[in-house]
């Protein structure tokens, strides 16, 4: 069996067993008139070690098989910037996906986690790709150690 981190189903006879699979999969069952749809989600880790610094442009997260559903954004620093905010901004294809910039990914100072509002690009396709940029850091300690998590769903 491959290496798996999500759900996959399998059939015997007249039963089904949930057992692994990753998380890009998709499946439908049709049995007597009864659809059952599992579409497995994906989460996209980007880290940034260290001090945070004005960063144009993550290496670019490459989207393969098929097209998806950007659920959810989250973000959080190990260390808190102080002064002003950390700003964060999502890319698809290098171009944001807030057209509301007051709605990027902002943590801030004396906190740890963004918070985060609704996105105008909500889908993402083959060929596309994610990178995440830090647009603005905390004016007297920049904070540190950011990781930012762009959560998927696979719609095809």
């Amino acid at each position: 069996m491959p290496e798996t981190n999500g759900v996959y189903i399998e059939f015997y006879d007249d039963e089904i067993d949930l057992v692994e699979v990753s998380d890009t999969e998709y499946f439908e069952i049709f049995e007597e008139g009864l659809t059952l749809s599992i579409l497995a989600a994906e989460n996209i880790p980007f880290s940034f070690e260290g001090p945070l610094e004005v960063t144009i442009g993550s290496s670019p997260y490459p989207i393969t098989g098929g097209t998806f559903t950007i659920v959810s954004v989250a973000a959080r620093v190990k260390e808190q910037p102080t002064g002003s905010p950390d700003k964060i901004d999502i890319n698809v294809n290098d171009v944001t996906i807030y057209g509301t910039q007051a709605n990027r990914p902002i943590i801030a100072a004396g906190t740890f986690l963004a918070a985060v509002g609704a996105h105008s690009v909500t889908t993402v396709t083959d060929g596309d790709w994610i990178t995440v940029d830090i647009d603005e850091i905390g004016s007297s300690t920049p904070g540190a150690h950011l990781v930012v998590v762009v959560r998927l769903q696979r719609i095809a």
